[in-house]
This record gives structure tokens, C-alpha cells and sequence, in this order.
């Protein structure tokens, strides 16, 4: 059946035609058949007036009592009935059953002239059949003889029997429950007739038993309404607890399979949902009708978004603003139903409508009511669907976000491992194989142009690989700048085929700015073998092969058990190094610092040193870049700090106030924590800051200076000094220095070491140490292990010297002894503070 508001309005304007066709013939048959009727009463104690009966019907009609099993209510019209056919003028009895029901009936359908004319002269039409029969059929014997009775009984139940049928004509697809309906209500009015044909018979023997025939019709009535309110709340009890257990089960679909309880319970045309918009103007409308299925549209409604502004009770649909504006706003002409208030988080936002084009009479106060409870089950329901829709959502979405990279939005480190897992236990070694992409030069582009546009370009590479591999393959961030790529090949040349496409797709320059930047990549393979079926195996031995890529510059390698060098220590030390800073098992050593003007300690440089248990000595140089790759550089920052400004603080309090110079690494000056960790440690220690200098790597200054600049300037005002480190080994100037609040540099050893044979190192230094001083800076020099570059430095003016000729990075307590030693020196003019026998370099450098 097509639902749309112009198919409905022309079925809404044929139904009325034909009610208006169907009344005038109704009405003439009604008339043509009381032309035939007696005019006199039967012999009898006395004459029913029509007034009377006009009484007794509009009150059969206006109290009808509760059908427990159907829709229709019933009245008990068969007391005037059996009074009338009995007492009355068959003339008498046909006005006062039109007069009785007919103004009901009119009252009721007063907004629908139509169904009321045919309702009354369907009246019209029942009434004269029915007097008709009974004076046919009773023939000259008596209204109260047993013949009577049973010609009473059979023109009720006859009556009753032919509307059912008129019905059933009509209605083909009557259910169950409307014949079960007709069933009780035939089975109500013949009780009726008996209870009423024995009062009659009371009355017609003895008036004054009037009394007690009406107690007893008021008893029956009662008895009769009683049960049918009863019955009818318990049914209701059934309906709602059936509708919320439903609705309930709605597996997501909440609109829908409440709207389709409604249509069905309230058995109407449409059963819809109007939501207010944002706008304020448009409406959302769910609407289930005839086709039985969700239909979904947005409806210019602005009276129902004004009419959302208040909580409306359960209301029936008249003509008043909020049945125009329901009306307007979808297009359907309904005559009949409910409308009430649909909440969301307790304020209102819609109506939940049922109703049809053409119904029956103005819904009574027990649907009223019981539309009220469903439509706040209804409410609950849809609410509870909400819910469980956020629910499902933040489900989904927090479990891609579990197994998805924020940035990229490509599959995680956790995803991959996963999906390699079920690869492998799925397939065994068939044809596995694995990708670990390292991006080369990645960190310079993050610290030059900073984290955003870092993150951009790690955006652009996630979709470069995506072009790069096979639909099938399987693509991933494993962190940082490390990707992944889970293959399916046939054989290593295809695995090593796709490495090769990825390495020229990243290759290729990307823009910023209009500028070309050039990225590579070092990529490691692993092969799914007989003895490599374990995902964390296979990353790690692609982890190892693309270490291996990168040291040798190969941009791939296959791992190969001959690589297992370049890998194991590594990954062992990221995790070694981490209890090593919890246990305080990092020690720091001090290097001493000596003034050329006069050979005295002027200062101490402090240097981590790991002294493995099993390894032994771990350089720096191989654990510092781990710690910085791994997030441990705070903690390790934290520690060595921690334990010489404490170191200092106590040389100062015996009387022997040292500077102390602490290196920071490049991703320390990058943290904002560090500045408060220092004014926190000066304040712990009570270390004059003038005695603390913090050592900035030249490049970590230049490669990210708008980041630094605030650092340096926020270290400065904690009265803290700045040395620019290893000096001369970037691409860095001495009037780009000028701008940081630096205070000293130190000339890197390379330059140091080289002067006594290469004349051009000479010159360099010489120029820089010029350089420096015009801009009020001291200069360091290290890595001197020589008289000859002691004197060239001393000559160009060096103000500070250190290395091998002076001393030996020490622990503390050795410094100490050395510091007693070299300063006795001083006391004895004929020895001379400083070694002169050469010294051997150590492998731990200056």
C-alpha cells in the first residue's frame, strides 16, 4: 500500500463519498422499512415513552464498559432494547434508539459529518429491523411468556450477530482477537437481554419491583465494567511488558522495532517519530505505516520544534496547534490517534506519534492512558538504544584506537604483531615475510621544521608505502619513525622486488614549503623459515637486518645469522640501561679543567660511564643515542645531574668551589621539564648556579633554535652558565652564537688534536679563540694531550684547557685525591703542575 500524503488524501476523499452514498441508501431503507411497522404499543400494564428510552440509550452509549479482549467498548443497549420492543410504540422506540444514540454518535463525529450521518442512519436501519422481527416473530403472544423470551433473546443476538457479520464483510483480515472480540461481546448482550427480560418480567407483573429491576441493572452493569476495567489494565500490563520486552530485544534497530510495536498495539495507520533539529526549523521523521517498513526524512516542522520546547502530556490528535502542526509537518491527514513528548538526557526533543487517516471513535481515557506508559517505555527504549549506539561507537572506536597509529591512522605495533601471529599460525612458513622500514635523516627533519611538520611528512610516507605494496599487504607504524609491512611471496626476489619499491617511493623528495626534502630508508626482510615461525622472532630479526642496512648503507638487507652482531647488544642494552639508571649503576667521572694563565684547576666536566657487570664498559657513545631512541634520556639526565650538583655542593662547603660542567643532550633541551628539574636540584643542593655549567651540543643550538632559544634564555636567568660544545663541527657561527645567552665554547678535539701537524687546524683555532673573545666568550679546548698543543694554545690565548696532558676522567673520590696531589704542586716552584711524560688516548676520550 503506497503511503504518501496524496495516495492517503484520495483514499481519505473516496471513504467520504461513499459514507454519504451509503447513508442516503441506509436512510431509505430505514425509512421503508418503518412504513411497514405497527403504530400501537403491545397490550401490556403500561406504555414506555420514547423520551425515556431516549435516556436509557444515551446512557448505555455514553457509560459502554471495557471489551477485556478487543478495541471497541460495549454498551449494554440491550436493557432499552427489551424495554422498548416490550412496552413501547415501535414508533417510539426507533425515535428514542435515534435520538439516544444518534446524539452520542453526532457528539462524537461532530468533526466528521460524514461518519456520523452514516452511523445515524445506520441506527436508523438496525432499529426498525430489529422492531420489525420481534413483532414478526412474537406474533399475538406475550412479551413475558417463555415464547417471548425466546423471541427477545433471538432478535438481540440476531442483531448483534448481523453487525459482526457487516464487520467481517468489510474487514476480511480480522484477526483472532477481533472474533474473540465479537465472541464476548455477543456472549455480554445476550446475558444483557436475559438479566433485562427478567426485570421486565418483574415490572410487568408489579411496577413497584421498578426499584429493584433497576438495582439489579446497575449491579450487572457494574459487575460487567468492573471486569472489563480489570481485564483490560491486565492486558495492558501484558502490552507494555510485552512492548518493553521487545523493544528491548531490538538488536540496534530501537526507531524502528518501536515504532513497529506501536502501529500495532494501538492497531493504527502510522506510528512515527518526529525529532527537532539543530537548526531549530527541519525535523527528523521516522515513520513506519502500511509498507511496514522505516521510512527516514528530514520535514520543515518549526511548530514542532516550538512545541519540543515544553513537555507535552500524552494528548489526543484534535484540531488544534500541535495536531495542525503534525499534520503540516508530515503531510498525512490524521483523524485519528495520540501524540506525546520524546525526551533526550531529560529535555525534551520530539514527538512520538500514532494515528490513522480514518478511525474509529475519539480514543477513550484508557488508551489515553495506556499510550502514556508505552510511549515512556517507548521513550526509556529509544534512550537505551542511544546508548547502546554511543556504546557501540566509543567500542569501536576506542578498539581502532587500540589497534591503529593516531597519526598515520594505519595499524599499530600491536595490529602487526597480531596479524603476523595469525599469518604464521595459519600458514606456517608459506610465503611470510616481513618489511621494517627505518626512515633515514627523520629526526634532522623533525628538530629542523619542527614536530608538526614532522608528523606531516610521517603522514605522507604512511601513503606512499600504501602505493608502493600490493593491495593484499598488510601496512603498519610500529612507532617513531619505524613502519612495517607484513607480505605474502612467493619468493625471496618478490620480497626484496617490493623493498626496493618502497626504498625509490621515499626516495623521491617531499615538499614544504616549495622546498625539496629528502628522506631514505634503511630496510631490513625477514623470512618466515623452520626455525623463524614466532612473530617477536621475525621483528627482531628484521629489526636486525635493517640496523644492518643502515650501517653499511645498503638501503636493504635479508637478515642472515651473520648479522646478529649489529642487533642482540643493542636491544639488550635498551633494556639493560633501564635498570641500570633505576639502580644507580650509572656512575659519573670528572674530567679536570685547568686555566692557562696560571695551571689551576678552574673547573671539573662531569661524564656518565656504564660499567656493565657482564659486558664491562659500555661508551657513551653507544649508550647515550639509546637512551635518547628510548625515552630514557630524562631519567638519565636526572641522575647524573642529581649526583654532581650534590658532588659540587659539597666541594664548595669544604672549601674548594669548582665549576662544574654537566653535558646535556640535544633531547633534553627539547624537554620543557628540564629547567624546572635544575631549580629544583639547586635549591635540593644549595649549589651556588654560577659553580653549574650545562654543555649544549652546537647542533641541538642551530637544527632547532626557536625551541632552544626559550630553554637557553630560562637556564640563563637561573644564573646558570651555557657552553656551546664541540665547537666547529657544524655548520654553526660565532655571530649566530651571539644571539644565545652563551657564555663560553668549547673548540671540539678533532681541531685540538690535529694542530701540532696540520697548520690549517692551527689557524682555525687560532681565528676562533680570536673571534670568541671579541664577543666576550671563553673558550675551552679539548682533547689536549700534548706539551706542543698545550703551548700553541696557550699562545693563542686559550683561556681553559683539557684532556689526557692534565688528567683522566676520575670518579669523585679519586678526583679528590688527584685535586690534594696537583695542588701540592703549586707549594714546590721547582715542579711543575702538569705531567710532561706523554700520555697514551684513552678509549673513554677527553
Amino acid at each position: 500500500m503506497d503511503g504518501s500524503p496524496g495516495t492517503v488524501g484520495a483514499a481519505s476523499r473516496r471513504t467520504r463519498a461513499l459514507l454519504w452514498v451509503g447513508s442516503v441508501a441506509l436512510a431509505g431503507m430505514a425509512v421503508a422499512g418503518s412504513l411497514w411497522l405497527p403504530t400501537q404499543p403491545l397490550p401490556g400494564p403500561f406504555v414506555a415513552p420514547w423520551w425515556l428510552l431516549a435516556l436509557l440509550y444515551a446512557l448505555a452509549d455514553i457509560g459502554m464498559v471495557p471489551n477485556p479482549i478487543g478495541d471497541r467498548p460495549v454498551a449494554l443497549r440491550e436493557i432499552p432494547l427489551v424495554l422498548g420492543l416490550a412496552t413501547a410504540s415501535p414508533l417510539g422506540l426507533v425515535a428514542g434508539r435515534m435520538i439516544g444514540s444518534g446524539t452520542v454518535l453526532a457528539v462524537r463525529r461532530l468533526r466528521r459529518p460524514s461518519a456520523a450521518v452514516f452511523g445515524i442512519s445506520a441506527v436508523a436501519l438496525e432499529i426498525v429491523a430489529a422492531v420489525g422481527a420481534y413483532r414478526l416473530l412474537l406474533g399475538t403472544e406475550s412479551p413475558v411468556s417463555p415464547q417471548g423470551w425466546v423471541v427477545m433473546l433471538a432478535v438481540v443476538i440476531l442483531g448483534r450477530g448481523t453487525q459482526m457479520v457487516v464487520r467481517l464483510i468489510g474487514d476480511r483480515k480480522a484477526s483472532r482477537r477481533e472474533l474473540a472480540s465479537w465472541v464476548f461481546t455477543l456472549g455480554v448482550a445476550a446475558a444483557t437481554a436475559l438479566t433485562a427480560t427478567a426485570g421486565l418480567v418483574a415490572l410487568w407483573y408489579d411496577r413497584r419491583a421498578a426499584p429493584l429491576v433497576g438495582a439489579v441493572a446497575l449491579l450487572l452493569y457494574a459487575a460487567v465494567r468492573t471486569f472489563g476495567v480489570l481485564r483490560r489494565r491486565y492486558d495492558d500490563l501484558e502490552a507494555i511488558f510485552a512492548f518493553t520486552r521487545s523493544a528491548a530485544d531490538s538488536n540496534g534497530d530501537s526507531v524502528a522495532q518501536v515504532l513497529r510495536e506501536i502501529r500495532a498495539m494501538f492497531r493504527v495507520d502510522y506510528a512515527m517519530l518526529l525529532l527537532a533539529g539543530d537548526d531549530a526549523i527541519a525535523a527528523d521523521l521516522f515513520m513506519i505505516g502500511p509498507a511496514a517498513v522505516l521510512e527516514r526524512r528530514t520535514v520543515a516542522a518549526p511548530d514542532i520544534v516550538t512545541a519540543t520546547g515544553e513537555e507535552i502530556e500524552a494528548t489526543t490528535l484534535a484540531e488544534d496547534a500541535l495536531g495542525t502542526a503534525i499534520r503540516t509537518a508530515t503531510g498525512l491527514p490524521l483523524r485519528w490517534g495520540f501524540a506525546m513528548t520524546i525526551e533526550r538526557t531529560g529535555r525534551p526533543a520530539g514527538l512520538l506519534v500514532a494515528g490513522s487517516t480514518a478511525g474509529a471513535e475519539t480514543p477513550d481515557h484508557d488508551e489515553l492512558r495506556l499510550f502514556t506508559a508505552v510511549g515512556r517505555q517507548a521513550n526509556l527504549a529509544l534512550e537505551r538504544g542511544r546508548l547502546i549506539d554511543r556504546l557501540t561507537s566509543e567500542i569501536d572506536r576506542r578498539e581502532h584506537a587500540a589497534l591503529h597509529d593516531d597519526l598515520t591512522g594505519l595499524p599499530n605495533r600491536a595490529h602487526f604483531s597480531s596479524r603476523l601471529s595469525e599469518a604464521l599460525a595459519a600458514d606456517g612458513n608459506a610465503g611470510i615475510a616481513i618489511l621494517l622500514i627505518d626512515l633515514d635523516h627523520f629526526k634532522e627533519i623533525n628538530d629542523t621544521l619542527g614536530h608538526d611538520h614532522g608528523d606531516r611528512v610521517l603522514r605522507l610516507v604512511g601513503e606512499r608505502l600504501a602505493r608502493a605494496v600490493r593491495p593484499d599487504d598488510f601496512i603498519a607504524r610500529l612507532g617513531g619513525d619505524e613502519f612495517g609491512v607484513l607480505l605474502r611471496v612467493g619468493t625471496v626476489a618478490d620480497a626484496i622486488g617490493i623493498a626496493r619499491r618502497i626504498e625509490e617511493v621515499l626516495r623521491t623528495p617531499f615538499r614544504h614549503e616549495g622546498l625539496p626534502i629528502e628522506i631514505g630508508a634503511s630496510v631490513g626482510i625477514s623470512l618466515a623459515t623452520d626455525g623463524n615461525r614466532r612473530a617477536v622472532t621475525m621483528l627482531r630479526h628484521a629489526d636486525i637486518a635493517m640496523y644492518a642496512a643502515k650501517r653499511a648503507g645498503t638501503r636493504y638487507e635479508i637478515f642472515s645469522p651473520e648479522h646478529q652482531h649489529f642487533s642482540p647488544r643493542r636491544l639488550a642494552l635498551a633494556g639493560e640501561l633501564r635498570t641500570a639508571i633505576e639502580s644507580r649503576a650509572i656512575d659519573v667521572h670528572y674530567q679536570p679543567q685547568v686555566s692557562t694563565a696560571d695551571r689551576r684547576v678552574v673547573g671539573v666536566e662531569a661524564l656518565a660511564r656504564w660499567h656493565h657487570p657482564v659486558r664491562g664498559p659500555v661508551p657513551p657513545a653507544e649508550f647515550i643515542p639509546i637512551a635518547e631512541k628510548t625515552g630514557l634520556i630524562r631519567p638519565l639526565t636526572g641522575h647524573v645531574l642529581r649526583t654532581t650538583m650534590a658532588a659540587a655542593s659539597g666541594w664548595a662547603a669544604a672549601g674548594r668551589p669548582i665549576r662544574l660542567s654537566v653535558n646535556i643532550s640535544a633531547r633534553s633541551l627539547t624537554d620543557t621539564t628540564l629547567v624546572t628539574l635544575v631549580a629544583d636540584l639547586l635549591r635540593a643542593s644549595g649549589l651556588d648556579p654560577s659553580l653549574l655549567t650545562l654543555e649544549i651540543t652546537e647542533s641541538s643550538v642551530i637544527e632547532d633554535g626557536a625551541r632552544t632559544g626559550g630553554v637557553l634564555e630560562r637556564i640563563d636567568d637561573l644564573g646558570v652558565g651555557i657552553s656551546i660544545d664541540d665547537f666547529g663541527t657544524g655548520y654553526s657561527s660565532l655571530s649566530h652564537v651571539r644571539e644565545l645567552p652563551v657564555q663560553e665554547i668549547k673548540v671540539d678535539r678533532s681541531f685540538i688534536t690535529q694542530m701540532e701537524g696540520e697548520q690549517g687546524s692551527a689557524i682555525i683555532v687560532g681565528s676562533t679563540i680570536a673571534l670568541a673573545h671579541r664577543l666576550g666568550l671563553t673558550v675551552v679546548g679539548e682533547g689536549v694531550e700534548t706539551e706542543g698543543v698545550l703551548q700553541i694554545l696557550t699562545d693563542a690565548g686559550c683561556d681553559i684547557v683539557q684532556g689526557f696532558l692534565i688528567a683522566r676522567p676520575m670518579p669523585e673520590a679519586s678526583l679528590l685525591r688527584w685535586l690534594d696531589e696537583y695542588e701540592g704542586r703549586f707549594a714546590d716552584p721547582k715542579v711543575t703542575p702538569l705531567h710532561r711524560e706523554p700520555l697514551p688516548r684513552s678509549a673513554e676520550g677527553g
